[in-house]
């Protein structure tokens, strides 16, 4: 019996050492999410969509600190994905079924983040942010703020929930911008002008 235990041991410790040694410190190879994410990616530029990462959380300091005077004027749209984008995503992200009461600055200097405040209204109480992405076309910006279902038996505290979406502008170019915030059943639309 002691033999098998020094046995274990023998191929243990050197495995255990060669694989803390060796090991790849980088995120794995992932054959299916890799490859639907190569795909997803070709097919956004084949349709002209230069897709980038946004910062969303929820504001501490309330809705819309932005004054009056610079809020870009927003009004309400018909709900989902635009037909073009639509067609080139492979996987549609959880929306809001509605994005209401959206603050976002007439006009924001190249370099400098564009904030957007919106208020998005789920479902359910089962769903929390998860990843917002902004897709750019010619003068066109359409915002999908992604929400991922909570595990479990977890429920969020509330139905609609203020967020703050952080955009950087040093990918866009000086011109006017149509802003699109996609919810389900109702989005909402503005302009917005990068200045050099």
């Amino acid at each position: 019996m002691k033999w098998v235990v020094l046995a274990i041991i023998a191929i243990l410790l050197p495995y255990t050492a060669i694989t803390l040694l060796y090991r790849k410190e980088s995120r794995p190879f992932e054959p299916y999410s890799d490859m639907k994410r190569q795909a997803n990616v070709h097919r956004l530029l084949k349709a002209g969509f230069n897709r980038y990462l946004v910062t969303a959380d929820r504001p501490t300091e309330g809705l819309t600190p932005i004054p009056a005077a610079r809020r870009a004027v927003m009004q309400a749209a018909p709900g989902g994905v635009p037909q073009a984008l639509a067609d080139a995503l492979i996987e549609v992200p959880h929306l809001p079924s509605t994005v209401r009461q959206l603050a976002a600055p007439v006009s924001v200097r190249a370099g400098e983040a564009l904030v957007v405040f919106l208020v998005a209204g789920l479902p359910d109480h089962k769903e929390a942010l998860g990843e917002t992405y902004l897709y750019v076309r010619d003068s066109e910006l359409i915002l999908l703020v992604g929400f991922d279902p909570l595990p479990g038996k977890l429920e969020s505290r509330a139905r609609d929930l203020a967020l703050r979406a952080s955009v950087a502008t040093e990918h866009l170019k000086p011109g006017r911008y149509r802003l699109t915030v996609v919810g389900l059943r109702e989005s909402q639309v503005g302009t917005v002008t990068v200045v050099p």
